[in-house]
């Protein structure tokens, strides 16, 4: 994949340079550069293994645009989240949004908000139709990550966290939209 060698030769470039993450140009150049291959290849970018590396050259801020921006991508891209091994990377990379800056800086609360409804509605994405263990295990490792956020992120994620595990419930229970449709007719029959 080209996008992968693009991010690899910028990252040996920023290995051998002297860039600092307090050069705003050049920090917004990364930001842009991280963020073009979310237009088309959306989820897919959880495979570059080279893109956290990148990221770990931003200042806090920076990389939160970009966690959002990967949520957002995610979002759009309406796919189920069923693999163990996406949830942990996107989990990875959309950390800057799960936690506080160690560093100390603030956020405006409305950029606050944005990130912590787009973490939630990426829970509505959890799904594993098959196997109820493997859907649950999921939403445990969203659990784990919301409980170290503090109090100010769970107002937001714990709501969608138990509605998720309610749509789990009813799966267990057999309520589940196809089964319960089914039972419907069998009983209107």
């Amino acid at each position: 994949m080209y996008v992968n060698q693009i991010l690899d030769s910028c990252n040996q470039i920023l290995k051998s340079t002297k860039i600092h993450n307090s050069d705003n140009a050049s920090m917004k150049l990364l930001v842009r550069l991280l963020s073009i291959p979310l237009d088309t290849l959306s989820i897919q970018v959880l495979k570059m293994h080279h893109y956290p590396t990148l990221m770990d050259y931003m200042k806090f801020s920076n990389k939160r645009t970009v966690a959002l921006r990967i949520c957002k991508a995610v979002i759009k891209n309406n796919k189920k989240l069923n693999s163990q091994r996406t949830v942990e990377q996107l989990l990875d990379f959309i950390k800057p949004l799960l936690s506080d800056d160690s560093e100390g800086g603030k956020e405006e609360p409305y950029e606050f908000e944005e990130g912590q409804e787009a973490v939630a509605r990426i829970l509505h994405l959890l799904y594993h139709r098959t196997d109820n263990s493997a859907y649950f295990e999921l939403l445990m490792k969203f659990k784990k990550v919301f409980a170290k956020g503090g109090i100010k992120r769970q107002k937001y994620t714990t709501p969608a966290l138990i509605f998720a595990l309610i749509r789990l419930s009813q799966a267990i229970n057999g309520r589940d939209m196809g089964l319960q449709s089914e039972l419907d007719q069998q009983i209107e029959a």
